[in-house]
């Protein structure tokens, strides 16, 4: 079998199992094929050749890629002992299929709890006091030892063994282990959460209980009484799970080492919070918050009440996270300052606002204006805008917020053109110093361009600093001083950026200009003065360059046979641009639905007439199959048309072939596509929907139902294409014919 053939029997197996059913005798002999199949289908190797399912190493090796392959191997294989040891040894979970007897045999039982994916349950009851079997199954796991005898079950090494793999099998140990003290601390090592089935002493068991909630925080709950209020133990549980915060008593949510002992990190960032602790409590949450990359202010539930009514802290917060406004305290809730900041970090912050003065409508309203007022920012606390990191994120919310910022921060330079990288008005508000300096306008320009804007008049004059704002940002120009604006060298730069748009209204004007905008952009004739785009030489350069750029010609240039016939060479649809006259022109049409550009769609603007005319109509279509759905419906009923289209045939029998166009980006699957829009004579025509099935299996999909149910129509289809068969109507092929 060649690999081909082979690739697409997978193919057809991947895509449906029903496929299985046809792969040729061939296919299920081939070794390779086999067990690629049952990679994609466990239940494939009941359809491999007599002689492979008769084979006991293939058999092994097929079992090796699917146990379920066990079942279907052949009837000698599955009784012959030494082959079942063998196969279990390659899949434990083989033991499941094999014979009762070969289920009793010991040697074999062995072999299949050594392997991992025997279930215990499923050996008799005779080898669930089997002191090996049992010892090999739970180091395998730990829950098997459920299905341990009761004698087991209280046997110090097994239960050892079983909690060493899963903690959790504690519970299935006997009463009396469950109150032995090395068994219980390798259950907790292994799985904090084992303490539940501690025996209620060593649940008060102090280093019991600290390695259980160092394992897991929430084992927490398992201890005895004293030791939930035991210092340690809690502060070991919320650094393993912060979430433990919500069950600690109400002693421990005021305790600040409880809180640094909540946030997991390096030992470095430990010792960094433990000192920030005892001098800013504040910063320590926000840090902590940061760390855990928590929304929705989730740590600020346990805090205590004074620390959620404390304003100033809250301020902090609200600004790294403003959903934390809803665990402030209902007075904060309704604090104009604290609900503006809460707002501004983020808008679902509303929900949680409380201001009881005024309607529901009004407080909305208000909040509105709030976060896109600028002079909101004045009620913000002085320190604010003293803070690098608040002035650079307000920035970022209002263009004018640097104009709050410190006198301090105005007047640094390095944190001035900071600002200007975010936003280009912030250089209005430096410091006079810094506004007057040449030098720091001309580093500032260079990363902004837009800063020219904002700078003295005197600057907007400086030929340099222009040229150096315009190569940052084109449209920088705009602000450039008039004699500037009228600078040919300038606009130059400006055109080679792509800037013609922005140039003055003057060189707009000017021929040499507009022959460089031109050559670099056909479509800057757009923009170019109206006595220009009435210049056949220019509009022709343009043309030639992009046809559709025939649209900004005077309507004497778009009646020019000349430049007409020059845009549509470049692209079809430029007849869309051309005068109602030459879009009656044959010729002219004919050239517009050729171009592949085109798509046939500039068939659209073609007179009336011409729309109908069958050559023009079928040069359309040859340009793009996509155009056929739009073709009239006197077309439709071709056979020689719709034939040609769809399958490209290269036949005396057609007036014409197809070929997808090879610039064309739309790639056609063969599929018969075509075929949908052919008239339901033509789909209902047997000869012809039997010829389009040996070039497309997939084109019955549009045949006619009573086609679609044709034995020898489907048998054709599937000679080509077995995926065909999705499209046959079985219901009416005889029962057996197959």
């Amino acid at each position: 079998m060649s690999k081909r053939q082979r690739d697409v029997s997978l193919y057809d197996i991947r895509n449906s199992e029903d496929a299985l059913k046809y792969a040729s005798a061939e296919c299920w002999g081939d070794e390779e094929f086999v067990l690629e199949a049952i990679e994609e289908l466990h239940d494939a190797f009941q359809y491999a050749s007599e002689e492979l399912r008769g084979d006991p190493d293939f058999a092994l090796d097929a079992i090796k890629v699917d146990s379920h392959s066990f079942k279907y191997a052949s009837a000698d294989l599955r009784e012959d002992r030494d082959f079942v040891r063998n196969a279990v040894k390659a899949a434990g979970s083989v033991f499941e299929y094999a014979s009762e007897e070969f289920q009793n045999d010991r040697e074999i039982v062995l072999e299949a709890v050594k392997v991992g994916e025997l279930a215990l349950e499923l050996v008799s009851e005779q080898f669930k006091s089997d002191r090996e079997i049992v010892s090999c199954a739970v180091m395998q796991c730990g829950e098997h030892l459920q299905d341990a005898s009761e004698e087991l079950q209280n046997d110090v090494d097994i239960v050892l063994a079983a909690v060493k793999r899963d903690g959790t099998a504690l519970q299935y140990a006997s009463e009396k282990l469950r109150g032995d003290r090395e068994i219980i601390l390798e259950a907790v090592n292994q799985f904090g959460s084992a303490l539940q089935y501690a025996s209620e002493d060593l649940r008060g068991d102090w280093e019991v209980v600290l390695e259980a909630v160092k394992a897991y925080g929430w084992a927490l709950e398992y201890a005895s009484e004293e030791l939930r209020k035991d210092r340690a133990i809690v502060l070991e549980a919320v650094k393993c799970a912060r979430s433990c915060l919500a069950s600690v008593p109400e002693e421990f949510k005021s305790d600040r080492a409880l809180i640094s002992g909540a946030i997991q990190m390096s030992e470095p960032r430990v010792e960094r919070l433990s000192v920030m602790l005892w001098h800013d409590p504040c910063a320590l949450l926000l840090e902590s918050m940061q760390m855990c990359g928590l929304k929705h202010g989730w740590p600020l539930q346990y805090a205590s009440e004074e620390l959620r009514g404390d304003r100033s802290f809250m301020l902090h917060v609200v600004q790294e996270d403003g959903c934390a406004l809803e665990y402030a305290s209902e007075a904060l809730q309704g604090d104009l300052v604290v609900t503006m900041f809460a707002v501004w970090n983020d808008k679902l912050a509303s929900q949680y606002v409380k201001v009881t003065t005024m309607s529901e409508r009004k407080r909305y309203n208000d909040l509105d204006k709030i976060m896109n007022k600028a002079d909101a920012l004045e009620y913000a606390p002085t320190v604010c805008w003293g803070n690098e990191q608040f002035v650079l994120r307000t920035i970022k919310m209002l263009r004018n917020g640097f104009k709050y910022a410190s006198e301090k921060l105005q007047c640094d330079p390095e944190f001035v053109m900071e600002a200007i990288k975010i936003c280009s008005k912030s250089y209005k508000y430096a410091s006079e110093e810094i506004l007057q300096d040449r030098d720091f306008l001309m580093k500032a320009v260079k990363i902004n361009g837009f800063v020219l804007e904002f700078c003295f008049e005197e600057f907007t004059h400086d030929r340099e600093i222009v040229f150096e704002a315009v190569k940052c940002e084109v449209t920088a120009i705009e602000f450039a001083s008039e004699e500037l604006m009228n600078d040919r060298e300038l606009a130059i730069e400006t055109i080679n950026a792509g800037g013609f748009f922005y140039v003055s209204e003057e060189l707009r004007s000017d021929r040499e200009i507009v022959l460089i905008a031109i050559k670099g952009d056909a479509q800057s004739l757009g923009d170019a003065s109206e006595d220009l785009r009435n210049d056949p030489e220019i509009v022709l350069i343009a043309v030639k360059d992009n046809g559709e750029t025939l649209e900004y010609a005077s309507e004497e240039l778009q009646d020019d046979e000349a430049i007409v016939w020059e845009a549509v060479k470049q692209s079809g649809l430029a007849l869309g641009y051309a005068s109602e006259e030459l879009q009656g022109d044959r010729n002219l049409v004919l050239e517009a639905v050729r171009k592949s550009h085109s798509h046939g769609w500039a068939l659209e603007f073609a007179s009336g007439e011409l729309r109908n005319d069958q050559e023009i109509v079928l040069e359309a279509v040859k340009s793009s199959m996509l155009f056929l759905q739009s073709i009239p419906e006197e077309f439709r009923h071709k056979r020689k048309l719709i034939s040609g289209i769809a399958l490209r045939m290269h036949s005396s029998d057609h007036e014409f072939l197809l070929a997808t166009p090879e610039n064309e980006s739309y790639k056609y699957s063969d599929r018969g596509w075509p075929l949908e829009y052919a008239s339901e004579e033509l789909k209902g025509n047997r000869e012809f929907i039997l010829a389009v099935l040996k070039e497309d299996g997939c084109a019955l999909e549009y045949a006619s139902k009573e086609l679609r149910g044709d034995m020898d129509v489907i048998l054709e289809a599937l000679r080509k294409d077995r995926l065909a068969i999705q499209y046959a109507d079985l219901t009416k092929v005889a029962k057996g014919s197959w």
